[in-house]
């Protein structure tokens, strides 16, 4: 499955992340929400799934609580 820059994914533990490119010429993943903090390298891990993407499902970007 191809992935692009402000895609929506979600790992196999559930964590949702926006992917982001950086200065350094990858893409990352931003944690949404509680899970801010949480960045990794997009394709470190198999198990990754596009939910939506920023542009057309930004409710997917809201927290709930």
């Amino acid at each position: 499955q191809e992935i692009y820059e402000g895609d929506i994914c979600k790992d196999a533990r559930g964590f949702r992340f926006v992917v982001v490119w950086d200065d350094n010429a990858r893409f990352l993943g931003r944690g949404i929400g509680a899970q801010r903090e949480y960045i990794r390298y997009v394709g470190q891990e198999p198990a990754v799934e596009v939910i939506g993407n920023i542009h057309d499902n930004p409710e997917l970007l809201e927290v709930s609580v």
